[in-house]
């Protein structure tokens, strides 16, 4: 392990355990925390965020407790149980916020409706809106990430060649995408009307992490910490080296409202 990584990998292994362990503790637990969610989609920085706030000595991120593979099997009634024995139960009381990644997707499961009538009802569940603002960049991530099957890169490991991750891209889908996303952002900005928001996107917190994390933890209301990740980049590369037909794609988007992806080659 490279030394300049050890400090960061210690730390995380202590405050992590070290809230396993004070949970562990039937004494004094309760629900006195806030309960926020990680709104998003895929490849927006959820797993990064998710990272960062575990490395917070007073904060959990429980990350896909409610995906829908842990939650298909159960009715109504089980699910609406599982979300406060599983998720949203009594905690010891260090911990004051508790979170959990929330995709846009899960929504059109039939079985996760009533959990998400609780989520849209309930004012006081604080909602992180991750976001992107180069909506190409997250296409990109999500192409290469479904091709390779990997979906977060911790620090030490082995960059991949561009060469190797380039992928093809339809203008068609292209298109799709960047539709689709703006329309997503908006529908769940109003499902949520009724809660706290935090718009974060993804390239403030790459490029300016402990400016948006001291925004973060100021909305959830607690004290500043210094936070680590010991994930890092998947994709840094430029757009044109992960896209085999990228000077077609720039080409063909170049008359219209989405050619600026094109051309944040640092988003």
């Amino acid at each position: 392990m490279e030394m300049k990584v050890l400090p960061a990998y210690v730390r995380t292994l202590l405050v992590i355990y070290g809230k396993r362990l004070l949970n562990a503790v039937p004494l004094f637990r309760g629900k006195k925390y806030v309960a926020f969610a990680l709104l998003g989609r895929a490849r927006t920085g959820s797993t990064l965020l998710h990272t960062y706030l575990n490395n917070h000595t007073r904060v959990l991120s429980l990350d896909e407790f409610l995906h829908p593979s842990r939650t298909q099997h159960l009715g109504p009634e089980q699910l609406l149980d599982y979300l406060h024995t599983t998720g949203l139960k009594p905690y010891s009381p260090v911990i004051k916020a508790v979170g959990f990644k929330l995709f846009y997707g899960w929504q059109q499961e039939s079985f996760q409706k009533p959990i998400w009538e609780v989520f849209q009802q309930d004012a006081s569940l604080k909602v992180i809106h991750l976001k992107r603002r180069n909506h190409l960049r997250s296409l990109v991530s999500l192409k290469i990430a479904q091709k390779n099957q990997k979906w977060s890169k911790p620090l030490l490991d082995v960059p991949e060649a561009a060469s190797a991750k380039a992928i093809f891209l339809t203008p068609q889908e292209c298109l799709r995408h960047f539709t689709v996303m703006e329309e997503e952002e908006a529908v769940f900005d109003a499902f949520f009307a009724k809660q706290a928001k935090l718009e974060v996107f993804y390239e403030e917190l790459v490029q300016r992490p402990q400016e948006v994390l001291h925004r973060v933890q100021d909305f959830l209301g607690v004290k500043r910490e210094r936070l680590e990740t010991l994930l890092a980049r998947q994709n840094p590369e430029p757009l044109a080296e992960l896209i085999q037909n990228f000077a077609e794609l720039k080409a063909y988007f170049q008359e219209t409202n989405y050619h600026s992806f094109f051309l944040e080659e640092e988003a």
